[in-house]
């Protein structure tokens, strides 16, 4: 896909707009200004998760589907090992899976890359994050990723570590900072000058607490505002002056609350986040992806339904306030699955 600017080629598929700056103007037009970088052009992907036969269990899978069309997903390659809730991020050239639990229930170190420039391509382990983590949330800069809270096998449990690892060199990580309060199932997003985390969940309960951080004093951690919602596991999506999360659920009490409204709040200011729509399945453990136009969520657990995952991919616009509608699926049902985009 290309985008123009002034009938000028701007962005095209080859990712040569690089490092420069853009905003979508009328008509999918482009004009200079700064973007996050956790915003694609052509393709969302997704991998890993938990699926409910065939195959059973935590797969290794990686899928792919172009923007403009989803349709149905494509798989392009495969992960080291299965496994599920990662915490995934994309380079301009890579996309990454950090952590997450495997098939026998083990807390994964490795750090997984694959490259989006061919059209098949397996990952390889470039590091490690400095402990198991499951359920971690991901923000990332053009040229650092960072992995937020998680769950570390016991007794340690709920932990709030911030580790960070380069795009630019394979490595493991190292640990920089810890958040406000640890906590898993949170989720992440990313401006381009910050990351931040919303919602989680804690030893009893939910929160609906947002922390922010800056890329260039990472050690600077802050609540800065609130989810309408306190809950966990919401697909976290980016434009390039918003963050977004999208359904999740609350698990501390019973029944389980299983949520379909899509909240937003602003990267420049101390905030309440304010709901946008809704998704069209109330879900969790989705995978949030973002291209420059518009926010997708990928498959997740829903409230209804045996076994109760989905497979649909929803989109929703980030020019106007609505709600999410159905344009594909992936291969097969799934959740606890990652994110990225090229």
């Amino acid at each position: 896909m290309t985008y123009t600017a002034n009938s000028s080629i701007a962005v095209d598929c080859n990712r040569n707009f690089a490092g420069q700056s853009i905003v979508i103007g009328s008509n999918n037009y482009l004009a200079v200004r700064s973007l996050p970088s956790a915003m694609g052009l052509s393709f969302g992907y997704t991998s890993g998760g938990y699926c409910v036969g065939p195959p059973n269990g935590a797969v290794n899978s990686i899928d792919r589907f172009p923007f403009n069309n989803a349709g149905t997903a494509i798989s392009t390659g495969t992960l080291t090992t299965a496994r599920v809730a990662t915490a995934g991020s994309s380079s301009y050239t890579h996309g990454y899976n950090a952590g997450g639990r495997n098939p026998t229930g083990g807390y994964c170190t490795a750090i997984d890359k694959f490259s989006f420039a061919a059209a098949c391509t397996n990952a390889t382990n470039v590091g490690n994050l400095g402990f198991g983590s499951y359920q971690a949330a991901s923000a990332y800069s053009a040229t650092t990723s960072y992995t937020l809270g998680g769950f570390r096998a016991p007794p340690i449990g709920i932990h709030g570590c911030i580790d960070k690892f380069p795009f630019s060199i394979d490595s493991s990580s190292v640990s920089i900072a810890c958040l406000v309060t640890g906590k898993y199932g949170g989720t992440g997003h990313s401006s381009n000058f910050a990351g931040f985390i919303s919602g989680g969940r804690l030893p009893l309960t939910m929160t609906n607490i947002v922390e922010r951080f800056s890329f260039s004093n990472e050690t600077s951690v802050s609540a800065v505002g609130c989810l309408q919602i306190a809950k966990s596991q919401g697909a976290g999506i980016t434009s390039s002056t918003h963050g977004y999360n999208a359904g999740g659920r609350d698990n501390s009490g019973s029944p389980v609350i299983f949520y379909s409204s899509i909240e937003k709040f602003p990267f420049s200011s101390v905030f309440s986040c304010t709901t946008v729509g809704n998704l069209v399945t109330a879900t969790n453990s989705s995978a949030g992806i973002s291209s420059y136009l518009e926010g997708f969520k990928a498959a997740g657990r829903c409230s209804a339904g045996s076994p109760p995952f989905i497979k649909t991919i929803e989109k929703f616009p980030f020019a106007t306030d609505a709600g999410s509608i159905c344009v594909g699926c992936l291969a097969a049902a799934r959740d606890r699955i990652s994110g990225m985009q090229v």
